[in-house]
Formats: C-alpha cells, sequence, structure tokens
C-alpha cells in the first residue's frame, strides 16, 4: 500500500461522498460549461485539501457530517477557481501534462469559468449554515488575492530575505493549509484548544508543502507541469536561492544579483542561477529547514486524541516531504 492510500483509509467513505457532492456542484445544461469541466477535473490532484479538511474533523468528533463535506467542497471550487485564473495571468499552457483550460478553449472562458467555480464555491460555503466556515472561506478568499498582489510586488522589488519568503509562501499556501483545518474543526464544533492545535500544525504543514513544491524548480520533471526554472522565469526567488545569495562571496551575489535585478532570464542565466543555487548549498538548507519544521508541527499535535485519523496527519508530514510531485 502506498503512503498516499494509507493517509486516506480513515476518510476513505467520506472522500466518496466527497466525490460525489463535488462533481454534482459543477453541473451545468450548458455544454460548454460541461465540456470544460470535464477537461479541467480529467486530470486532478490527489485531493489532499478536502483530505485535511475531513481528518480534521475526524481527529477531533471521531466522525464527520454534511458540514464537513459542503465545505470540504467549497473550498476546493475556490482553490480550482485560483488556478483556472493563476493559469490566465501566468499564461500557462499545461498543467499536469495537460493542456489547461485558456490553452484548449481560450482566456476568455477560462476566466468565466473560474467565476463559475467561485459561484459554486459561496452556494456550498452557505449549504453548511455555518457562519464561522462562511467567514473562514471568506477571510481566506481575501488572503489568497493579497498574496498574488504581494507576489507581483515582489517580483518587481527582489527582496531576499527567508523572512520575506515565508510571508509571501503562507499567503500563497499555507493559509490555504490553515483553512482547511480550521473548516473541517469547526464543522463538527471542536474545542478552541484542538482548533488553535490544528490550525498551527496546518500553518506549518502548509510552509513545507511550499518549500518542497518550490525545489521541484530546480530539477527536470514532466510530472510537475511547468519547466525547470519557471519560478526564476516569473521573478519569483524562492528559498534554495535566497539562502546562497546570502551564504556566498561578495562577487558572486553582485554577479547572481545583476541577472535578478537586471531580469536577464534567458535559458543560460536561468540555469547558472539554478546550479548557483545547489552549489552553494540552497538544496541542502531548504530539505533540513523542512524537517526542522516538521519537529515543530508533531509537537502541535500532542494533545490530539489519538486515532487512524490523527496518525494520518503524521504521515501527511513525511508524505509532503518526500512526494515526487
Amino acid at each position: 500500500m502506498d503512503l498516499l492510500t494509507e493517509i486516506k483509509l480513515p476518510v476513505k467513505e467520506e472522500l466518496n461522498s466527497y466525490e460525489i457532492i463535488f462533481r454534482e456542484a459543477l453541473r451545468s445544461e450548458n455544454k460548454l460549461i460541461e465540456a470544460a469541466v470535464d477537461h479541467f477535473l480529467q486530470k486532478k490532484g490527489k485531493n489532499l485539501r478536502p483530505i485535511l479538511v475531513l481528518l480534521a474533523a475526524k481527529c477531533t468528533a471521531g466522525s464527520v457530517n454534511a458540514a464537513t463535506l459542503d465545505s470540504a467542497v467549497s473550498l476546493e471550487l475556490l482553490h480550482d477557481a485560483t488556478l483556472l485564473h493563476d493559469d490566465v495571468l501566468d499564461e500557462t499552457n499545461l498543467r499536469r501534462g495537460i493542456a489547461t483550460v485558456n490553452a484548449k478553449f481560450s482566456s476568455k472562458l477560462a476566466v468565466l469559468l473560474g467565476d463559475f467555480f467561485l459561484s459554486n464555491t459561496l452556494i456550498k460555503a452557505s449549504g453548511t449554515d455555518n457562519l464561522q466556515i462562511i467567514k473562514a472561506i471568506s477571510a481566506f478568499s481575501a488572503i489568497l488575492v493579497d498574496g498574488e498582489i504581494h507576489q507581483l510586488n515582489s517580483a518587481n522589488n527582489v527582496v531576499i530575505s527567508e523572512e520575506n519568503y515565508m510571508q509571501i509562501i503562507y499567503k500563497k499556501t499555507a493559509a490555504l493549509f490553515v483553512t482547511c483545518f480550521r473548516i473541517g474543526a469547526l464543522s463538527v464544533d471542536a474545542s478552541p484548544k484542538h482548533l488553535s492545535d490544528l490550525e498551527k500544525f496546518a500553518h506549518i504543514l502548509g510552509l513545507i508543502f511550499q518549500i518542497r513544491d518550490d525545489i521541484f524548480d530546480y530539477y527536470p520533471s514532466t510530472d510537475v507541469g511547468k519547466p525547470t526554472g519557471n519560478d526564476i522565469r516569473e521573478g519569483k526567488i524562492t528559498l534554495p536561492l535566497i539562502y546562497a545569495l546570502n551564504n556566498c562571496s561578495p562577487q558572486q551575489k553582485e554577479d547572481m544579483m545583476s541577472i535578478i535585478n537586471g531580469k536577464d532570464y534567458t535559458a543560460e542565466n536561468i540555469e547558472i542561477l539554478l546550479q548557483f543555487a545547489k552549489d552553494n548549498g540552497g538544496i541542502e538548507y531548504s530539505k533540513q529547514k523542512m524537517l526542522t519544521m516538521q519537529d515543530e508541527a508533531v509537537s502541535y499535535l500532542k494533545e490530539i486524541p489519538e486515532s487512524d485519523a490523527k496518525r494520518s496527519l503524521m504521515l501527511i508530514l513525511d508524505y509532503i516531504i518526500d512526494r515526487n510531485l
């Protein structure tokens, strides 16, 4: 049994229910919408976000309910809407090896399809009849937009600090993980203590996820769905390169910053930056950072009752750190 299958076991039946509700939320009599949705969903990810929502509920209450399922669907719809819009903004033509909606159909349809997903996000959130869940999903939506603008501004004003990087990836990724755990716990009326502990765990988990994702950019892979060095090409300076720039000779830093500040991202220069990060310990540092953060994350689960669901949360840390895409 692979690790992800093992992680899913405590919520296997609930995930089946989630899948049915999720697909029903996107039904439409408009044939073009149906075709675009079918195309978008044909190579979905591993359902990590709904798994987290369901596990958070089960960790604290031992079961999930209709509000848990609807909130999980709502959050996934919101996430998918951002992917559709991001692909248009970044002019991305491939995601996980298949053509994006904007590439296969048009950018206009991709934007409108993202809006369709957003509309259904609101419908499913309101279906929970839980104002705290609605507020949590709405607040996360605002963080998403703020994060995108922050990242855009950072691309134009390069700041090579680890602190700035962590702020960016919190808004880009970790906030989503925190919201997964928050709405899962809220759906089953978890205690304030358990809610707080799960949110702290989720914060660290989300940071680890994004650091691992950023490391992928330094190595060629057809599975990741983006070309090597794509982050740098878009002006995103991630942890391996940040560490290398802050731990190299003054002359090396000057040479590398000349490329970055000049946005001289030719194929040759991108390769130079990637190799520079590797040669100066950026990858090793980032991997060690994940392991240190893993220990911190585990500490937040101490007062969560022992269960198969809690064990799955522990396994998720290993899965994210060791994942290949």
